[in-house]
């Protein structure tokens, strides 16, 4: 899997100008509870097509971490989001995770996290209203 991500995050690969569907699987049962990606010289995290995909609609990265803020994950066209067996050490923060759902939300309709989430502790996820916008849900 290490050396075709490589492939794709070449600077002479091209854009994914046409890609819909982007699915990338590698699974391995872990011994234990691993909370560090096991093999370090694996740990880069790539910008697949130059961060160019503008048509890009499904993406489930299951074992597979990327550069979390590539434009192609932050994309208003996202229909769905799967994010599956990732360790803690390679997954996104929660300030760039919840800037894709910021941006993807309007189209966003699936979203599956397995054994994936932000890194950090869920008190550390917090949202900060938009300006002009009310936190009172009372009325």
């Amino acid at each position: 899997t290490y050396p075709f991500l490589k492939t794709l995050s070449d600077p002479s690969a091209p854009p994914a100008s046409q890609l819909q569907v982007l699915r990338l699987y590698h699974h391995e049962e872990p011994d234990g509870d691993i909370t560090t990606f096991p093999k370090s010289e694996f740990s880069d995290h790539l910008t697949l097509f130059s961060g160019c995909a503008p048509r890009l609609q499904n993406v489930s990265l299951w074992g597979v971490h990327v550069d979390w803020t590539q434009s192609c994950l932050h994309s208003p066209n996202l229909v769905e989001l799967e994010l599956a067996y990732h360790t803690p050490s390679v997954r996104p923060n929660w300030l760039t995770f919840s800037a894709m759902l910021r941006i993807a939300a309007p189209t966003l309709e699936k979203l599956c996290l397995g054994s994936s989430s932000p890194s950090g502790s869920p008190c550390e996820w917090t949202i900060e209203p938009r300006s002009g916008t009310s936190t009172d849900f009372t009325s």
